[in-house]
């Protein structure tokens, strides 16, 4: 089907792929003359920190994906690999939560932000700490007080 949209013969596809270079130059001739450019490493920084905005707001990696393809998409930039894709996407959750944090804490007092690390200790006794208590349901018998 292919052989005769581009007008050649059958077997001259096992001839295409002999020359090292026939692939770099086509990939060449595609980004050219469909305007895209390879992922660079400033591209990656700025879609870096576009990603961890949007992941103070979202913590799910599929729509950071979604939006990261779109952004990519917008500013002509060839998608890179998947295993790239989420990495980007890791790293941004990461800095975005990393961000977030950081905005709630920062106006605790070191008083409050004790008392929000002592929810963290283990309780006498068990294997589970306060905030692990804490987000028991009432009447959890595992987790009880007793």
């Amino acid at each position: 089907m292919i052989a005769a949209q581009l007008k050649v013969s059958v077997e001259s596809w096992d001839d295409y792929g002999q020359r090292e270079q026939t692939r770099r130059e086509h990939v060449a001739e595609l980004q050219g003359g469909l305007e895209l450019t390879p992922l660079a490493v400033v591209d990656y920084r700025r879609f870096l920190y576009q990603l961890a905005d949007l992941a103070q707001q979202i913590n799910r990696g599929i729509v950071l994906a979604e939006a990261l393809v779109e952004m990519l998409r917008q500013q002509h930039i060839i998608v890179p690999a998947v295993d790239v894709i989420e990495r980007m996407c890791s790293e941004a959750l990461t800095c975005g939560t990393r961000q977030t944090y950081e905005a709630l804490a920062a106006p605790l007092s070191e008083n409050h932000q004790r008392a929000l690390d002592g929810l963290l200790t283990l309780r006498t006794g068990t294997k589970g700490s306060w905030l692990i208590w804490l987000r028991q349901p009432p009447g959890h018998r595992s987790q009880s007080m007793c």
